[in-house]
């Protein structure tokens, strides 16, 4: 989606931006009509054993790494054209983080979220490595929720959030990752 807004600023081609249009309704659309039937809870979740069995079978699950990459064309897709349903997309997912994407302790997010977990018969969502060496990620994403939030409790919570998210990374040399 970055690379198709980049072809738009770079060339003006009218193709790039309706293309970039074109995701932005996928991804609204997605958010509030998931593919699963079941339903919305903030997340753009998928059947991640169809993404990658040998991670998780989760029926339903999304990962809050890749979340902090798409939100990067999201926001800048928001810039260039002022869509008013990237702000609630991106609250939506932020509010879903907080309520299941993180570890218990607040101190990372899991590796693979299960958006079913705590529904009866669901297994909680896992653990995979390191998961503060994505702190930064996790952080920049609630003070996005920060940015487009009007509710001062929300905006606390959101500031708490990223606070205790980046203190947990302080210390740990980010270009020494175990891949």
């Amino acid at each position: 989606w970055l690379g198709v807004l980049h072809g738009w600023e770079l060339t003006g081609s009218r193709v790039y931006w309706e293309k970039a249009r074109a995701y932005a309704d996928a991804l609204y659309h997605h958010q509030r009509q998931p593919r699963d039937g079941r339903p919305p809870d903030g997340s753009f979740r998928q059947n991640w054993a169809e993404y990658s069995a040998s991670e998780s079978t989760f029926a339903g699950a999304t990962s809050a790494w890749m979340m902090a990459i798409l939100l990067d064309p999201m926001f800048h897709y928001w810039t260039l054209t002022g869509d008013r349903r990237i702000p609630g997309m991106v609250l939506g997912w932020v509010d879903f983080l907080d309520r299941k994407g993180l570890q218990p302790d607040g101190r990372s997010a899991y590796y693979v979220i299960n958006c079913f977990a705590g529904e009866p018969g669901e297994q909680p969502s896992t653990l995979g490595g390191d998961m503060t060496r994505h702190n930064t990620e996790m952080a920049y994403q609630f003070a996005m929720g920060v940015y487009f939030s009007q509710d001062a409790q929300q905006r606390a919570r959101y500031r708490e959030r990223s606070r205790m998210l980046l203190s947990e990374v302080m210390e740990k040399d980010l270009n020494a990752t175990p891949r």
